[in-house]
């Protein structure tokens, strides 16, 4: 996919043009395939079905709910707190969830990487992801009454929301061109999603 951006240069306003990467030897597009590594596993252990629909082994829901999800009960903060704060990003419950989220990461990170450079991007991103964790918790705290004590925090999307913004902020005027009768510029993508 080729993205299209106005640029101004010595010569006066133009067109710039660049393609997102598909391959592994990129670092976005690796943690892209360790989120899609993950709900495959819990999909062929038994965590899920691909629409969603409960779950097959009961057992394996509560561990993942209890160890791998960030959970918002209170006294489940001094057992699996500092664990789940990173691992409740790969827990994803359903496919329309995680491929939201990774083609997300995959856009909006490879074009703030033009930006900051790819390792700052993930460094950037598993630093909004802690971030989304601790406003969860500290909201579930704060607000009890409007916390369900059975509630989690699961999935990829406080990162990749985070990344996102980010992106449609230093670059929401980026024009996306499929062939050419279809362009929509970057901030209409991220209002749709």
């Amino acid at each position: 996919m080729r993205i299209y951006y106005d640029a101004i240069t010595s010569h006066g306003p133009g067109k710039k043009s660049f393609r997102l990467p598909v391959g592994l030897q990129d670092n976005i597009n690796l943690l892209i395939l360790i989120h899609l590594l993950a709900f495959g596993l819990f999909i062929a252990f038994g965590g899920t079905s691909l629409i969603g629909h409960g779950f097959a082994n009961e057992a394996l829901h509560d561990r993942a709910r209890d160890f791998l999800a960030l959970s918002a009960r209170v006294q489940d903060i001094p057992h699996h707190w500092l664990t789940s704060l990173f691992t409740y990003q790969f827990i994803h419950f359903r496919l329309g969830e995680v491929l939201l989220s990774v083609s997300m990461l995959w856009i909006f990170g490879h074009i703030l990487t033009r930006r900051i450079g790819q390792y700052r991007v993930i460094v950037y991103y598993f630093t909004l992801v802690v971030f989304s964790a601790i406003v969860f918790n500290i909201a579930h705290i704060l607000f009890p009454i409007f916390a369900d004590p059975s509630g989690i925090l699961d999935g990829a999307f406080g990162g990749v929301l985070g990344i996102m913004t980010t992106a449609v902020v230093l670059y929401g005027r980026l024009v996306f061109s499929f062939g050419r009768s279809l362009r929509f510029q970057l901030w209409q993508l991220y209002a749709a999603a």
